[in-house]
């Protein structure tokens, strides 16, 4: 896993170590570094980790956060990401999930309005657009990067789609052998199962 110092400092402003004691202190915790790149003035350095599975909690850059604020004993504010409310009118949004064995649970929530186009920095102290170059991460648009921010941030798989493309709700399974699929990027891909 990639995590920037910069966006881990974001969370922790009164961190005072160097990159380099925090990144012998994570590891000494069982939160290995494996490696790190400094990538130039401003920008901090990247770590390149080794997170175990039973560390999922960390997997993420709040989480490592997290872990650095119980080390040196710091605050961390909690995140607040907060949606517009529910209309009453608002129906749920049918989701089935038919490979019960890989997904316990998937939400889905509808939001009308939305506007699509460039992202730009929407998170206070965050700098999305150089966290994305820094981890190598493309842009796409503003709802995709909001997206991927939130499972960077957070570790929490999240994705977004067209309501105007979806045809009867949202199907969660496994894919069926020579199944197309069309990426983001406009990439074709066969599947398999």
């Amino acid at each position: 896993m990639k995590t920037l110092t910069k966006w881990l400092r974001a969370y922790l402003p009164a961190l005072s170590v160097s990159d380099a004691q925090l990144a012998e202190d994570l590891t000494l915790r069982g939160i290995a570094v494996e490696g790190t790149f400094d990538l130039g003035p401003g920008n901090g350095t990247l770590f390149e980790m080794d997170i175990t599975t039973n560390r999922v909690d960390a997997m993420n850059h709040y989480g490592v956060a997290r872990e650095a604020a119980a080390i040196y004993g710091l605050p961390l504010p909690a995140l607040d990401f907060a949606l517009p409310a529910a209309k009453s009118s608002d129906k749920p949004y049918p989701v089935r999930i038919e490979a019960e064995d890989a997904c316990g649970r998937f939400t889905a929530r509808v939001l009308h309005n939305v506007t699509i186009g460039e992202s730009r920095d929407w998170f206070p102290g965050a700098e999305v657009s150089t966290y994305f170059a820094l981890l190598e991460q493309k842009k796409i648009s503003n709802a995709v990067d909001a997206s991927n921010f939130a499972w960077l941030a957070m570790g929490q798989p999240t994705h977004v789609f067209d309501l105007d493309k979806l045809e009867g709700g949202i199907v969660v399974r496994r894919a069926r052998k020579g199944e197309k699929f069309r990426t983001l990027e406009g990439v074709e891909r066969v599947l398999d199962s």
